[in-house]
């Protein structure tokens, strides 16, 4: 039987609120739920911000949050893409869910590889840009201070305004 996703919501945020967890969900189109916590394998990246991950009976996409690949600079998607593909695939990874998109049907949140979020790298590198639309994470902005200082990736050429994906997203 399938949960509708507003049920869903409604029972993550019930127990979150009986249990004192903390509930996550800000930003428009993100739907509130308490976060959930589970560990699964990476079976294939599909883009930039974008993974597939076998956890329980089956596999499901998973997008990373708050991360966005550039505007008309694809082949620092193709390599941020490229990074995670050489990085994840076949390895057993903690996801920490903290919203769903797309009507309720596409988890959003982060993955930690040993322990270290795998936003970082894309981020540092310049390979996407930080968009924090749910929840600000000081580590991920951190490291987008420093690629924007270094001039690293999509920051590196002069109209980089032009290419950043967060100028007017919700």
């Amino acid at each position: 039987m399938r949960v509708s996703s507003s049920v869903r919501a409604a029972c993550a945020l019930l127990t979150a609120a009986l249990a004192g967890a903390s509930v996550f969900g800000q930003g428009p189109g993100l739907q509130a739920i308490a976060e959930e916590v589970w560990s699964g394998r990476v079976t294939e990246v599909v883009g930039a911000d974008v993974l597939v991950i076998a956890y329980g009976t089956g596999s499901h996409r998973f997008e990373l949050d708050g991360i966005r690949p550039p505007r008309g600079l694809p082949a620092l998607a193709d390599r941020a893409a490229a990074l995670l593909r050489e990085r994840l695939v076949g390895k057993s990874v903690l996801v920490r869910v903290r919203g769903y998109v797309d009507a309720g049907q596409l988890p959003t949140g982060v993955v930690l590889d040993h322990g270290v979020d795998v936003r970082i790298d894309l981020v540092a590198a310049g390979l996407v840009a930080y968009c924090p639309r749910h929840v600000v994470d000081a580590k991920v902005e951190e490291a987008q201070r420093q690629a924007k200082e270094a001039k690293r990736g999509l920051w590196a050429r002069s109209s980089a305004q032009e290419a950043d994906p967060c100028k007017g997203a919700p």
